[in-house]
């Protein structure tokens, strides 16, 4: 991996390459920003320079590439190279523990071993210099990052830190601030919708839809690309036109259906968490799409043009809604499903969560006029 492979990240890229042209390039870098926009490739890109025997020389402007011939580099390439060890928080739990951090009464909670602090403090094996990477480090709990943060402060001469963080707010204070901290943004739809209709062989028109709700992730593109989300969105529209109470049950139950099937076919452990996590997940899907209606309907009335619709292919039932409801109560409905998407992660009943949300959707969606 390059640096020059990544696209559309030039803000973070370029505060990369300072960090070299500086010629005090930190010890910890902090890689924030959504998931699935290329944090993960940069991480492994500047793994990959660091490592390398003989980097090319960057400028102000971009940083050091790899040669791309030596060992280290070919043994990046397939990563297995032996100073470069990745950890992130195990399938079956929802937080960094303090057993891949630090060692603790014989627990070894590391899927390699040994913890991310022992990683760090590793002495090269092949290389001149070695790396940690920390994968979703926001999720340490306080215990972990009280553990790390010494870690963090004083790793030795030639060892290097990556935290991959999608929310700042949840990382530890004193971590955040000892760290150099590069900011990644999310990806252009146009871009996204590319790589999907190159990489997954979507129809253009399937792959623009993913791109819109993909919020310029990848990672959730590929989501939403396995889920099928695109044939579940054609079902919504197509049952908002005779939704009626009992239609409105039947959606409900193949939405249910729908988040329950997607769980199964994912779920990578046996741990029931897990399935109810990535059920919650698509849940949320379903009901992020309908408060997507009501925004668009909501900006139809306020006169914003069709371009910047998260439906634009869904016109006509959006100019329903907007015709049918005061600006007043398509923002309330609006609210409402995003509320309810807070709900399902309460642990709501989620089968009564949903069949209310689709009675509410068929009486919002109805023929006599709500003012």
């Amino acid at each position: 991996m390059r640096f020059s492979d990544i696209r559309h990240q030039e803000p973070a890229l370029a505060a990369i390459a300072g960090a070299f042209a500086a010629d005090r390039l930190p010890h910890g870098f902090i890689f924030c920003g959504p998931s699935g926009v290329g944090k993960a490739l940069a991480a492994r890109a500047l793994a990959n320079a660091l490592l390398c025997d003989s980097p090319k020389r960057g400028s102000s402007h971009t940083a050091p590439e790899p040669c791309g011939q030596c060992d280290q580099c070919r043994l990046t390439e397939r990563e297995a190279h032996p100073d470069l060890n990745w950890f992130r928080k195990p399938l079956e739990r929802t937080e960094l523990t303090i057993g891949v951090v630090a060692r603790k009464e014989g627990r070894k909670d590391s899927p390699d071993g040994f913890t991310i602090n022992e990683s760090v403090q590793f002495k090269p094996m092949q290389a001149r210099r070695r790396v940690t990477v920390i994968e979703g480090a926001e999720l340490m709990n306080v215990e972990a990052a009280n553990a790390f943060l010494k870690t963090f402060e004083e790793a030795p001469e030639g060892s290097y830190l990556v935290l991959l963080v999608t929310a700042l707010d949840r990382l530890l204070p004193t971590i955040r601030s000892r760290g150099r901290l590069v900011r990644f943004r999310a990806l252009p739809d146009e871009f996204v919708s590319e790589l999907l209709a190159r990489d997954h062989k979507l129809p253009a028109t399937d792959a623009a839809v993913v791109a819109r709700f993909a919020e310029g992730s990848m990672e959730r593109a590929a989501e939403l690309v396995r889920s099928d989300f695109a044939a579940l969105r054609r079902k919504v529209l197509e049952a908002l036109s005779r939704l009626d109470g009992p239609a409105a049950l039947n959606l409900a139950d193949e939405i249910n259906d729908w988040a329950s099937e997607q769980a199964k076919s994912e779920i990578q452990t046996d741990a029931k968490v897990e399935e109810n996590t990535l059920r919650r997940l698509y849940l949320k899907r379903a009901l992020a799409l309908v408060a997507s209606l009501m925004r668009d309907a909501a900006l139809v009335r306020a006169g914003v043009p069709q371009t910047q619709l998260m439906n634009p292919d869904a016109t006509a039932l959006v100019e329903q809604l907007a015709a049918r409801l005061s600006p007043q109560a398509l923002h309330g409905a609006t609210r409402q499903f995003v509320d309810w998407q807070t709900a399902v992660d309460r642990n709501a009943h989620n089968q009564l969560l949903m069949e209310n949300a689709c009675l509410e959707l068929s009486r919002l969606a109805g023929t006599s006029p709500t003012r």
